[in-house]
């Protein structure tokens, strides 16, 4: 079933999947298609949707028959709603990871149940909650599908292992995958995460073996935990306790190693104890060697030859989701003249496809050198970087172009490493396009700056996760320049792809990372003195009172997409009294968003 939502809003999407043992959401947004695999916890499951964009599609298939709806949150939650959440909040719940998926423009959110009392298969739902799916041609599943990706799945950990250790060379590789103690739903998705993740055991080609195979110091890697509980069976007489003394390992370690994991690829060569000892496979039958013991000490037995064990990334792209930011293309169009004792901006903005900057962001930065700044101008190119258009010298005192990879925090610390004499300026402002600019309002604001008591000032900060100033307009004084924690942070950025690692890693840590180096960090608009401490977003959630407090700026985000729904009626009236270009601002929306939400609202 499709769904399709026309208007950025919170929505509810429930499912019923009678006999469903896995779902698959394939997500349309912004350009891009995202499918993943969900398991459906229960016959009835509800996720809480919130969409930040036009034109989303949602597309549901299952395994079989499924019934669903999609119903726009309107207002405050129902009483059905707050109850049912409420009554979560203090009876038992199931110790499950939360379904979260957040993609551009959308995320969805698992709402998850309760009941009275601890279902002892809880966990047995838990096996794979949520998975992206690499290759978008696999987006739907048949009986026959799924019964083939299971295999042998069924047939005990020990088992499995001891005939491929018979038939494997001592140069390869022994996929492992134990179903055993699962529904019929948990060998479903473990054997989809197994498929997914770790690769095609068959063609002995996936993820998994090409980490092992690039990483020869790694003897084998694991994922999706064994949660039973262990009986130990020592038996003092047996073959294997004897090679565990030999090896220094006693019951104590393997107890505290757990169950192994319910999937594995190990490297042979790592298990090099047991070819000593002449295992085989009638080792299991012919009492020689415990079946379950065996089971619990495979990864104690990889460790005592030295070799690393590591736990499989969920997804490919997590085990190198990042570049340098040097491996990236960045040409300088016109230098910067030696920065050196002055006040500098480093000022981001897209590039459209013809090489120029918007026309918000060439009056942006003019305002800014009105000021008193030297601009270095970084274009974030959409098209061929060095066909990237010189804005001039009335705009910028320099200007440089990159290829589109790592967002902003790139493409500063690539100019900081281009001009390591940036760290000799007198002070460094950090500012990107993603805001209309009342300039006249600017020269005071950047007297405020100078004379700031803050050794790193922001105009807004942000509580959502930490406290953090936000990221799109940020002032390092001389003090900050010169604290080696603050070189350190910029030395470490690189390219992720990530959106959202971006904001984790760099924006929201930054702040913190700033004060625990002994820097003085605040914002000269502060949530604090406006609503009383509410933890908010403040240049969305507060926009109408910080501009008129005196601020100079209006995010794009707010009036194209209003995310979190704010009021925003009478805007054009005030931008226009608060000395906003209105009529630049709505042509450019009109022309670059024209489904902005703001152009539907007077």
């Amino acid at each position: 079933m499709t769904f399709s939502i026309s208007e950025p809003g919170k929505y509810f999407l429930s499912l019923s999947c009678r006999n469903t043992n896995i779902l698959i959401f394939t997500i349309e947004s912004e350009g891009e298609t995202n499918s993943y695999y969900v398991m459906p916890r229960s016959e009835n499951n509800l996720y809480f949707l919130r969409c930040n964009t036009k034109n989303l599609k949602l597309t549901v298939t299952a395994d079989s028959p499924l019934e669903g709806k999609l119903i726009r949150r309107r207002g405050i939650r129902s009483f059905g709603m707050r109850r049912k959440q409420i009554l979560g909040s203090f009876l038992p719940r199931r110790k499950l990871r939360k379904i979260d998926l957040r993609l551009p423009g959308v995320s969805i959110q698992e709402i998850s149940g309760f009941s009275f009392y601890q279902d002892a298969k809880a966990l047995d739902d838990d096996v794979v909650p949520a998975l992206r799916i690499r290759d978008q041609s696999a987006i739907k599943l048949s009986k026959q599908d799924l019964k083939t990706l299971q295999g042998d799945m069924s047939t005990s950990l020990a088992t499995q292992f001891a005939r491929k250790f018979d038939n494997c060379p001592d140069s390869g590789l022994i996929f492992l995958l134990n179903g055993e103690g699962l529904s019929l739903k948990g060998q479903v998705a473990l054997s989809i995460w197994a498929n997914e993740v770790m690769g095609d055991p068959a063609q002995e080609c996936g993820p998994a073996w090409d980490l092992l195979r690039s990483n020869p110091a790694i003897g084998a890697i694991f994922g999706v935990a064994d949660s039973r509980t262990i009986v130990t069976p020592w038996s003092n007489g047996r073959r294997l306790e004897k090679m565990l003394d030999a090896l220094g390992i006693d019951d104590a370690e393997v107890t505290s190693a757990g169950r192994s994991p319910r999937c594995m690829l190990i490297r042979k060569s790592s298990l090099v104890a047991l070819k000593a000892l002449n295992f085989s496979a009638e080792d299991l039958t012919n009492g020689l060697v415990n079946e379950r013991l065996l089971e619990l000490v495979l990864l104690p037995l990889v460790k005592r030859t030295g070799a690393l064990i590591a736990e499989m990334p969920a997804e490919k792209s997590h085990i190198l989701q990042y570049e340098s930011v040097d491996d990236a293309k960045f040409i300088i169009h016109r230098p910067l003249a030696s920065p050196a004792g002055g006040d500098i901006c480093l000022f981001v903005g897209l590039l459209n496809k013809s090489g120029t900057f918007s026309p918000h962001a060439l009056r942006y930065m003019q305002a800014l050198r009105s000021a008193g700044l030297r601009i270095f101008a970084l274009g974030v190119a959409t098209g061929d970087v060095a066909s990237a258009i010189d804005p001039g010298i009335d705009t910028c005192d320099a200007f440089a172009a990159r290829e589109n990879s790592g967002y902003d925090f790139a493409l500063w610390a690539t100019a900081l490493r281009k001009y390591p004499d940036l760290w000799d300026a007198n002070s460094l402002l950090m500012a990107n396009d993603s805001v209309f600019v009342a300039e006249d309002r600017l020269p005071r604001i950047i007297d405020e700056l100078n004379r700031s008591a803050f050794d790193v000032t922001g105009l807004t900060g942000c509580e959502m996760e930490n406290f953090h100033l936000q990221s799109f307009f940020i002032r390092l004084n001389r003090t900050a320049l010169d604290n080696p924690a603050v070189r350190k942070f910029w030395d470490q950025v690189v390219s992720w792809k990530d959106k959202f690692r971006i904001i984790s890693a760099y924006e929201v840590a930054m702040t913190a990372k700033y004060e625990s180096a002994g820097l003085r960090c605040g914002a000269l608009f502060d949530a604090d003195r406006a609503l009383g401490g509410r933890r908010i977003n403040t240049s969305i959630n507060l926009w109408r009172e910080i501009l008129l407090q005196g601020y100079p700026f209006v995010k794009i985000q707010l009036l194209r997409d209003n995310p979190t729904n704010e009021d925003i009626a009478g805007w054009r009236e005030l931008l226009a009294q608060n000395g906003f270009a209105l009529d630049e601002i709505v042509m450019q929306l009109s022309k670059e968003a024209p489904h902005a939400v703001a152009l539907r609202v007077e």
